[in-house]
Order: C-alpha cells, then structure tokens, then sequence
C-alpha cells in the first residue's frame, strides 16, 4: 500500500504533462497553419485539444477506481455522468438562451461535462484513498514506473497497426470504395469481443491480485472462467456473422456493402479467437510482463503489414481481412503460450524478473 499515492501521484502528474505537452505542440500548429483553416474549424481543433488533459484525467481516475475494485463507480462515471452532464448542460442552455449554438459551443460543453465528470472522480478517488491507505504513507519507484509507462505507449503504437494497415494500404493499392467496404466489414467483426472487453474490465484488478499474491489455482480459473464468458458472448454473434452475414450487412448498412460479405466472415475467424483466448493479453500487462505483450503484438503487427502487401494485391479487401485474421491469431496464440509458461512457473519466481 504504500506505494499507491507515490504511483498515483506519479500516474496524474505524467498523464497531465503528457497531454498538456500534446495540447501545446497542437495549438502550435493550429496557430502556424491558421490560414489554412476557417474561423469555426479553428475554434473547434483548438477546444478539441483543451479537452485532452480532461479526457486523460477522467480516463486515469476511472482506472484508478478499478484498481480498488470499484468497477461500477468507475464506468458510472464515464459512461453516464459525462453523458448526462452533457445533457443536462444543453438543456439550461436551452431553457435560458433559447439555442444551442454552434459547434464549438457544443464541445465546450463537452468539455465542461468532462470537468463534472473528473471532479466526481477526485471525489471517490479520495474517498477511496481516505479509507484504503494511510495519508502518511507514500513510496516512490519511478524507474520502474517510467519503464512501464514507456512500455505500455510502445504497445499502444502496436496496436494501432492491425487496426488502421489494412485501410491505409487498401487506399494505397485499391481506391476509397474498398476501403469502405473493409472498414464496415472489419467495424462489424469488432463487436465480436465486445464481452472479452467488459470481461476484461471486470476482471483486471482481481487478475493482479490473484497473480501478486502467488495463487496461481485461482488465477487459472479465472483466467477459464473469463474465456468461457467472453466465448459464450461472442458465439451468437459468430454464428450471424458467418451464416447470415450477406443479411446483416444488408440490413444495417444497405445492399452496396452485401459485398463485404466474405470480408466479415474471415475477420469473424479471427475475433473468435480473440474472444476464445480470454484476458490472455490483459494478464501479461497485469502481471508485469509488458515485455512478453510487446513481442507478441509486435510479430502479429509486422505479419500484417507484410500480408496486407502480398494479398491486397491479390484478393482486395478479402486480402485485408485475411491480413488482419491471421496476425489477430498470431498475437493471441503467442499470448496463451506465454501466459502457460507464467502459469506453469513456480510460486518463487512470480515476483522474479521479466
């Protein structure tokens, strides 16, 4: 416990400087590039920078929140005291002036609704704190902390290559048609982890619990227990998406995009392993094993890159959604086998070195 205001501390103060940092370079550009855009649009790309300290903030303490296994104060927060601020903030706006004004009017008050939100935030957060850890104890480890930090960012960068490859050389190689086609395809597919992820947010303080405290029987069930869920969420979806796909898509998105049909398919292959793998990822960064996370994610992105080269040329968007099913499997075979090995290992060397 003592080092969980030292970490906090820590967590707020980076968090602030980096997005502050961001918002400064940001209106740096916006002020040198000022020509180029209208009045409005300045106006909106400035306040849409201001609001990155609000938003990274909120996100921090929503996390913090979770830690101490308040899952539900946490996504209470961010799902519905921001929204409902929001709108509660347009209506006085409506009840007094009669307008709602223009668009950076409107982000003004979502930004105002993000400051409601992370004051109620604070509010439970030290609430928290006042009962959890004594206020005359706090430790520092920043080495470690910066190294994970800096660890965690490297695979946030990953990340984004599996999401974003497959459209930006399908525009490269193909046109915007195939993109949209691909993009409503890959979007679609996406909701098949949607469980793993409320799962995942359930589960992610236990998970770092279970594994400090060396009960890895427990963790093991969890672990199973969590991949059956996330299975059972994503199967009716599955199931849809494979055999009534070319009908989904017609439906949601109209008979232009029935062409994505095969697209889905393939991508639904590859999210139904994700889903089936469980909180395999969650538990290496949980765990300390940032490292073991960054290697898996980064032969799955470097296998994207050079499928989507080879097959996009070859079969368009099936291609890209090839791509894109083979490096999602790839990434989370590697994580299930490193999280055998982290399991298999003894007790003694859970807190050994990474």
């Amino acid at each position: 416990w003592s080092l969980i205001r030292g970490l906090l501390r820590f967590a707020q103060r980076t968090s602030l400087l980096a997005s502050l940092s961001i918002a400064l370079l940001g209106w740096l550009a916006l002020w040198l590039l000022s020509g180029r855009f209208s009045g409005e649009t300045l106006q909106v790309l400035a306040l849409a920078f201001l609001a990155l300290p609000f938003w990274a903030l909120l996100q921090l303490h929503g996390a913090a929140l979770r830690g101490f296994e308040r899952i539900l104060a946490s996504q209470w927060i961010i799902t519905v005291m921001r929204p409902l601020s929001f709108l509660i903030l347009i209506g006085v706006t409506w009840f007094f002036f009669r307008k709602l004004g223009n668009a950076p009017f409107a982000l003004g008050l979502h930004i105002l609704a993000a400051g409601i939100a992370l004051a109620f935030a604070f509010y439970l957060l030290r609430s928290q704190l006042i009962r959890s850890v004594p206020s005359n104890v706090e430790s520092q480890n920043t080495a470690v902390w910066v190294r994970s930090a800096l660890s965690l960012a490297f695979l946030g960068i990953l990340n984004l290559i599996p999401q974003h490859a497959g459209i930006l050389i399908l525009g490269w190689m193909r046109g915007p048609e195939e993109v949209g086609l691909y993009k409503v395809a890959y979007q679609t597919a996406s909701l098949i982890p949607f469980g793993l992820m409320a799962v995942n947010t359930a589960i992610a303080p236990t998970l770092a619990q279970l594994y400090a405290v060396g009960d890895k029987t427990k963790l093991r069930k969890v672990m199973l227990t969590a991949s059956a869920v996330a299975t059972a969420f994503a199967l009716p979806l599955v199931l849809l998406f494979i055999f009534k796909g070319k009908w989904f898509l017609s439906l949601a998105f109209g008979e232009a995009f029935a062409e994505s049909t095969t697209a889905l398919a393939i991508i639904t292959g590859g999210q139904t392993i994700n889903a089936m793998t469980g909180p395999v990822g969650l538990l290496l960064i949980m765990s300390g094993y940032e490292g073991k996370a960054i290697l898996g994610r980064g032969i799955g992105g470097a296998v994207n890159l050079v499928l989507n080269l080879a097959l996009i040329q070859l079969w368009g968007i099936n291609g890209a959604a090839a791509a894109l099913a083979i490096s999602i499997s790839i990434t989370m075979l590697l994580y299930t086998y490193f999280v055998i090995r982290i399991l298999q290992a003894s007790s003694s060397g859970a807190g050994g070195a990474k």
